[in-house]
Formats: C-alpha cells, sequence, structure tokens
C-alpha cells in the first residue's frame, strides 16, 4: 500500500434504489429489500418504475400506467417498510429507459391534461387504500426518467414542468409531492437542463445518471479480490479503470489468496514500486481448512442429484438446526438444483449471477441471520461472504479451482 495520507470520507446524505421493473436479466423482486437500507443515511429512496404512457402511431398520449407488480409493492408493503425504517421514501417514476417509448407527446395541451390526471389516479390507487396511515403519504413524490427524447428542449421543459406544477398545486396529491426529482444521462442533458433552468423552484434532486461519463474521482482506490478479478479476465478493463483515475492516489489491495505471479500481476498495473506487503495471518499459523472434516464422492452425473438429496435429508435429520451451503458449477445448475429440493419441500434459497444485486443482498441477509435453511448458490458466494455456524457445505460437481 502507498504512503499517502487517507482522506475523510464524505458520507451521503440520500441513497436511491430503482425497484420494481424486470432486470435485463428478466429476472425480478417481489418485495423491498430491507437488508439494503442503511438507517444511517437520512433518505433511503426507492423508485418505483416505470410509470410508462401508451402511444398511438409513436406519439405518446401522456396516459401513464404502472408497470410494476401493484401486488409485490402494495400500499401496504409500503406501509410496512416506512414503519420499519424511518428514513424511507417511496417515489414512482414517470417515463421509461427504453428508446421504443421516448418522450414524443401528440398534442402538448392533451398530454399535460392526460398525464396529471393519469399520474393523480396512480398516487390516489395507493394513498386511499390505507386510512388512516399511520406513516403519512404513502407515495412521496415522482421521478422524471426520460432516457429518449423525440421532442424539442422547449416542449420538453414546458410538458413536464407543467405536470410538476399542476400536481403540485392539485390539493388531492399537493401531499404526495414533496420529493421532486429528474434523471438526466449525457444523450438527454440539454432537455433536462432547460427543464431544471426554467422549474428550479418545484425541483428537489437531480439524479444523475453516469454511464459513460468522464468525472472526477476520489483520490483512493479500493481494489477487493485483486487476484480474483484477473483470473476471471478482467485484466484490460481494470486496467482501463486505473488509466481514467488520478495517478496521485492511495490504492488498497485485498485478497484472501493471492499467489506470488499473481501479486506481481497486479502490482505492476496498480502499484508504485515502494508499496507495502501487509500480511495478517501470523507465522505459523493452521489453515483453515485443514481443521474441518472434508470428504468426497464420486459418482455419475445422473447420480449427482439423488446424492445430494440423500446426504441432505440425513443431515437434516442429524441437526435441527441446520444451515447449508450446496455451491454448484454454473448458475443454469443452481437454479436448477434450487426447484428441485424445493419441489421436494426443503426450505431453499438460491443466489447466483442471473438475479439482481439487491435481490441477493437480501437472500444472503437472510440466510446470515437463519437457521433450518439451505442455500444453493453459484460461486458469487465462495468469496467475500461471512455466514455465521453453517454445518455442512456441499459442492455439487468440480470446483473451477482448489482455491
Amino acid at each position: 500500500m502507498s504512503k499517502t495520507d487517507i482522506k475523510p470520507v464524505v458520507k451521503p446524505t440520500i441513497f436511491r434504489e430503482y425497484i420494481g421493473m424486470i432486470d435485463t436479466l428478466g429476472e425480478n423482486i417481489h418485495d423491498f429489500p430491507a437488508a439494503i437500507i442503511d438507517d444511517h443515511i437520512p433518505e433511503f429512496h426507492f423508485i418505483l418504475g416505470f410509470a410508462r404512457e401508451t402511444y398511438v402511431g409513436g406519439k405518446g398520449t401522456g396516459l401513464f400506467r404502472s408497470t410494476w407488480n401493484v401486488n409485490d409493492f402494495s400500499p401496504a408493503k409500503v406501509v410496512k417498510i416506512k414503519k420499519e425504517h424511518r428514513n424511507v421514501k417511496v417515489v414512482i417514476t414517470i417515463g421509461s429507459n427504453d428508446a421504443d417509448y421516448p418522450f414524443n407527446p401528440q398534442n402538448l395541451d392533451s398530454w399535460i391534461g392526460n398525464a396529471v390526471t393519469s399520474i393523480k389516479v396512480l398516487i390516489q390507487d395507493y394513498e386511499t387504500k390505507i386510512h388512516p396511515c399511520e406513516v403519512g403519504n404513502i407515495i412521496d413524490g415522482i421521478d422524471i426518467n426520460y432516457e429518449y427524447i423525440k421532442s424539442k428542449e422547449n416542449d420538453f421543459s414546458f410538458c413536464i414542468g407543467k405536470v410538476i406544477e399542476l400536481l403540485k398545486k392539485d390539493l388531492d396529491v399537493s401531499k404526495s409531492m414533496k420529493v421532486v426529482s429528474i434523471s438526466p444521462t449525457n444523450n438527454v442533458n440539454l432537455h433536462y437542463l432547460k427543464l431544471y433552468s426554467n422549474n428550479q423552484d418545484n425541483i428537489d434532486w437531480i439524479n444523475y445518471k453516469f454511464y459513460n461519463e468522464d468525472f472526477p474521482t476520489e483520490k483512493e482506490f479500493i481494489y477487493d479480490e485483486a487476484d480474483h478479478l484477473l483470473d476471471m479476465g478482467f485484466r484490460k478493463d481494470i486496467e482501463k479503470i486505473f488509466a481514467a483515475i488520478p495517478k496521485q492516489r492511495q490504492t488498497l489491495m485485498f485478497s484472501a489468496t493471492i499467489p506470488d505471479e499473481v501479486l506481481r500481476q497486479v502490482c505492476h498495473i496498480a502499484m508504485k514500486r515502494d508499496f507495502e506487503y501487509i500480511n495478517t495471518v501470523q507465522e505459523g499459523s493452521e489453515d483453515t481448512y485443514s481443521q474441518i472434516r472434508q470428504m468426497h464422492l464420486v459418482a455419475p452425473l445422473d447420480k449427482h442429484f439423488p446424492l445430494l438429496y440423500a446426504i441432505l435429508k440425513e443431515h437434516i435429520a442429524d441437526d435441527v438446526d441446520y444451515k447449508v451451503l450446496v455451491f454448484c458449477t454454473t448458475a443454469m445448475v443452481t437454479r436448477l438444483v434450487a426447484d428441485l429440493l424445493g419441489e421436494l419441500n426443503l426450505n431453499v434459497r438460491e443466489i447466483h449471477s442471473r438475479k439482481p444485486q439487491s435481490y441477493r443482498t437480501r437472500v444472503s441477509d437472510e440466510f446470515r441471520k437463519s437457521k433450518g435453511l439451505i442455500l444453493v448458490t453459484s460461486d458469487v458466494s465462495a468469496r467475500g461472504v461471512d455466514y455465521p455456524d453453517v454445518t455442512l457445505v456441499v459442492h455439487v460437481g468440480l470446483p473451477a479451482d482448489r482455491e
């Protein structure tokens, strides 16, 4: 590690998480992921998305409808998460991140009227379901999130600005308009700049999304699981990151297992010659794996699942507080094994790369705190996690490496 002094860390005042939409891998989550909430942050926003408008001949009508599952994110669930975490606010995002659903109004005046009416209905569908509400308002505001715009900057500013103004003045929903944000991206910056310039008194937050942006960075860079990232073929990506950040920086690199050859590669990329190597394992310490009973079975592929099931049933019968990790070789195999064990009435959760990060965080936290549970996972759980009191670990198939 270099000897540069560490600067104080600036604590965030707000965290925002888009939720409700199906991700790029076709996955979805079915509840607010409470595990990711930091109660020390003053405001934690969940943004329900998307409220998307309907189109006629490629032109937007301003008639918005929800695309998220209202049962998954119901008024009752909003109230529950707000009661448990008083810093949580829930916002509805208006627009789309899809090029097939741009801002392209058919008629400006009718678009504004339709938008106000339909967004008001979306808000009231939440607000009128629970009375009296123990957490005040269920919905706290809206987020403007059009990533594709086919109209002029003035038209975008006029329409969106007018909708925000009218909703804030509407006595039926004004209390649900305390948080208004806009979410510009690089290709539509000028539209959002015009919108903000003309309506800044009604806009509370700018939620800028950095996709392919150059922006100033901090002078500290933390590089976790250094050797593993190189093994996975990310060397070129890592080199691009280092090329984009300041040369005068502090670099902190962490790894539980780092061979000498990999150490030389990593230091050549990231470090100055006078770096310091710190080993937290004492000389003569016994490796953890040598203290654990290990065994293996060799079986044809068609016997893998029956053997796994037999091992699990025997272990569950012997230990009522069982807590089992089952590792599989791929995400597809992980999903299949979890589905089969679930069909056989075992208490199972699954984690793999095709699940969104918010889902993985929630399930990981649940497994960490639970007993009487089986976690079927790919190697995304093989490093950098700490699960206490695990009673059995099973690896189905050959691991990718000995570590």
